[in-house]
């Protein structure tokens, strides 16, 4: 018994170290005008369509400023896999819900396809 629940165990560290590459790899491309209205539909209302987060419900519930290299920076640092479970499943601070979950109303692939989205579309473009 013992020795099943290590193999077991050692299964399951094995399968969670591949997560990152999982998410990484190309499921399936969705078309840029398909994210925007996803985008649009899902996430304006509160990040706005410039990414800024100042609107009523942004400010509200203290949305981040997609157009700050800092902030991109920083859910950067936290992987894609961490924003992805946000979107997913919605996320909470101190017991207040900062974000509804949108598991009902995304696919895993448009969830995906809105992160990258969100990493790349508001900075300012080099010159």
């Amino acid at each position: 018994m013992k020795t099943r629940l290590i193999a077991i165990t050692a299964t399951a560290a094995v399968l969670a170290s591949f997560q990152p590459i999982m998410f990484a790899a190309e499921e399936e491309e969705i078309p840029k005008e398909v994210v925007l209205a996803a985008y649009k539909k899902n996430c304006a209302a509160c990040h706005g369509m410039d990414g800024k987060g100042e609107t009523r419900m942004g400010k509200k519930a203290g949305t981040l400023d997609y157009t700050d290299i800092k902030v991109i920076e920083e859910i950067k640092k936290k992987k894609p896999e961490v924003v992805f479970k946000h979107i997913k499943e919605g996320m909470e601070v101190d017991g207040k819900e900062k974000m509804k979950p949108f598991d009902k109303k995304l696919k895993d692939p448009e969830i995906k396809a809105l992160i990258k989205h969100i990493l790349t579309a508001f900075l300012p473009k080099e010159k």
